[in-house]
């Protein structure tokens, strides 16, 4: 699988004003769109409960009448069966390959920076971006709801110790629940293209300050 990125710049920097009525249109919008999309994607929803409960064997109707009244119910787990041996199929066609990323240069110019590339995606993939709990996530979802989606922010994290302050910096990558991913309702098609996105965030109150505070107080005096 390959892709093609190209880059246009723009020809022009100009600061961003924005009315009071421009702001109040906007929030108006997005609060439609989130509204629809939540709305029109309720029978996905149902059906994603429905394939939990039959992935942990929860009967529908936890009792019956027959053959006797109040008769307990059970279900025979055989959708775990199936999706964990699909799952298990995926993960190790995944990780068997080594390396897992291979880079190439569309150039022969390019040949030398490509290998840069391969080096540190080996290394990142191996330690610090996540990505064997983000894929084992992401793929049972996969398997089992027919949807998954990766988180991947940049992270910055600093330790504090007796001696010294650490400081690390990389991507990191997570799988990110299926139920807290929108976008406009009959989608189908590439989400680089899409009017918007949006996911949801289950942030404490500390959480709200920090990144209240790292934008300046725009968030100030939020509560969760």
């Amino acid at each position: 699988m390959s892709y093609l990125v190209t880059v246009e710049p723009h020809p022009a920097k100009s600061s961003l004003s924005v009315s009071d009525e421009q702001k109040a249109g906007l929030e108006s919008y997005l609060q439609t769109e989130l509204l629809e999309a939540s709305a029109s994607r309720a029978a996905q929803e149902a059906l994603w409960v429905d394939c939990l409960r039959l992935y942990e064997a929860i009967p529908e109707k936890p009792f019956r009448d027959t053959p006797i009244e109040g008769f307990r119910n059970l279900e025979v787990p055989l959708i775990a069966i199936s999706t964990d041996a699909i799952y298990a199929q995926i993960t190790d066609l995944i990780f068997s390959t080594s390396p897992i990323i291979t880079t190439q240069s569309s150039q022969a110019e390019f040949t030398e920076q490509a290998k840069s590339v391969q080096r540190i995606s080996n290394w990142g993939v191996a330690n610090p971006f996540n990505f064997r709990p983000a894929v084992n996530h992401t793929v049972l979802d996969s398997c089992l709801l027919g949807t998954g989606f990766y988180y991947i922010p940049f992270v910055e994290r600093v330790y504090k110790t007796k001696s010294a302050v650490v400081k690390s910096s990389a991507p990191r990558i997570f799988s990110f629940p299926v139920e807290d991913f929108f976008v406009p309702g009959g989608s189908s098609e590439d989400l680089q293209f899409l009017s918007w996105v949006s996911a949801r965030f289950w942030l404490s109150e500390g959480e709200l300050a920090v990144r209240a505070k790292k934008v300046g107080g725009i968030l100030k005096g939020l509560s969760p």
